[in-house]
């Protein structure tokens, strides 16, 4: 674990030091894990604020630091592992649940300042945007002791999203996720911290289930509001491509796109599962399933599937083009471009030049003298003039 940390750890490094929107120097982030192990080893007032001033001021304007915050996070969570244990029967040190609660304490304050002290309208939907996705890991790691033998600590997580719930910091649904997910925490022997598989991402699977089966919630937004229009997600663009249309698209209209918060619809839920049931193929040779696909590619890249006949036919290839657009393409480029009247066109260019002044025309004539002079002579620009 402590290679992932230490990469995790020069990731987000990296991240602070680019110019995103300022470089952040390498003492200055030095002294942001001072800050850090100050909270985790002891949760005061003071070291909290002190550590949330500088993660407001170097990380919340940035959505791709934001990110990287919650790697870090997790990574740096799953890393904890429990003191040595003195004479006396106490721990020496604070113990790996302390300071996995002590990390969603600096993130509570985070949110609070976020949504009721920001001077950016923006800025608490950004955070919770970015961070949305690390939050659950960071709940079921703080979760992952017994809970007969830690129940003050459960306790403190309840009132936590309590407190999350009541100020609306997430969406109800995820509130109640997270609330699932404390309950669904594995518990081991003795209280020690046994942090399931996939509360780290790294497995997937958990009591027979698979993580991709949990509640599929919708964000906010699609892209940060804040980010200019060339760092947006592609997707961000495509309600304004214009098909054939020789305009370009307009940069003024591409924005982040506002969704509705909530559980996803069933049918974009199947598309997403689809979609990694394929990654899945292509990336495991050994994956079957019952949907009839047969283990060979044509010459378009597609993968053969049997149809309600029995037939083999070719489904729609990962990288997105159908046998139908392919065959459209196909016959385009043999009838070639488009027959237009080129005639007409240089009959047009004759007719512009030949009604432009006498002085046009002789602009034009002193233009060729100074490029040919041996061809052109003075009386022959004379000639050119008018009486």
């Amino acid at each position: 674990m402590a290679h992932q940390l230490a990469i995790a750890k020069a990731s987000f490094g990296a991240g602070l030091r680019k110019p995103d929107p300022t470089s952040i120097s390498q003492e200055e982030i030095a002294h942001f894990h001072t800050l850090l192990d100050a909270v985790l080893k002891q949760c005061s007032p003071s070291n909290v604020q002190n550590c949330k001033a500088w993660l407001l001021k170097n990380t919340i304007p940035s959505p791709a630091r934001i990110t990287a915050l919650g790697k870090y996070l997790v990574t740096l969570s799953t890393s904890f592992v429990d003191v040595a244990v003195g004479e006396e029967g106490k721990a020496r040190g604070t113990t790996a649940r302390r300071r996995r609660l002590h990390v969603l304490y600096l993130l509570n304050d985070l949110l609070h300042d976020t949504k009721f002290h920001s001077d950016t309208p923006t800025a608490h939907i950004t955070f919770t945007t970015n961070l949305q996705r690390y939050v659950n890991d960071l709940v079921k790691l703080a979760a992952s002791y017994d809970q007969v033998k830690n129940r003050k600590c459960h306790a403190r997580i309840v009132e936590l999203l309590d407190v999350w719930e009541d100020s609306v910091y997430f969406p109800k649904e995820i509130i109640k996720a997270l609330r699932q997910d404390i309950e669904d925490a594995s518990t081991s022997i003795d209280g020690e911290s046994t942090p399931t598989k996939d509360a780290t991402g790294v497995e997937g699977e958990r009591n027979g289930t698979n993580t991709r089966d949990a509640p599929y919630i919708m964000p906010a937004t699609h892209g940060d509001p804040s980010t200019p229009y060339y760092d947006l997600p592609a997707g961000n663009m495509i309600h304004l491509i214009r098909p054939n249309s020789p305009s370009p698209i307009d940069i003024r209209q591409m924005k982040a796109l506002q969704l509705p918060i909530g559980p996803v619809h069933k049918s974009l839920v199947n598309a997403v599962q689809e979609f990694l049931k394929d990654v899945d193929r292509i990336y495991d040779p050994a994956h079957h399933d019952d949907e009839g696909i047969v283990a060979d590619i044509d010459e378009m890249g597609q993968t053969m599937v049997r149809d309600e006949a029995g037939d083999l036919v070719p489904s729609e290839a990962y990288y997105g083009w159908s046998l139908a657009f392919c065959q459209q393409m196909k016959k385009r480029r043999l009838e070639g471009p488009p027959k237009n009247n080129g005639d007409r066109g240089r009959g047009r260019s004759r007719s512009r030049f030949e009604e432009r002044s006498p002085q046009r025309r002789l602009s034009i004539s002193f233009v060729s003298a100074a490029r040919f002079p041996l061809r052109v002579t003075l009386e022959e620009i004379s000639q050119s003039t008018p009486a």
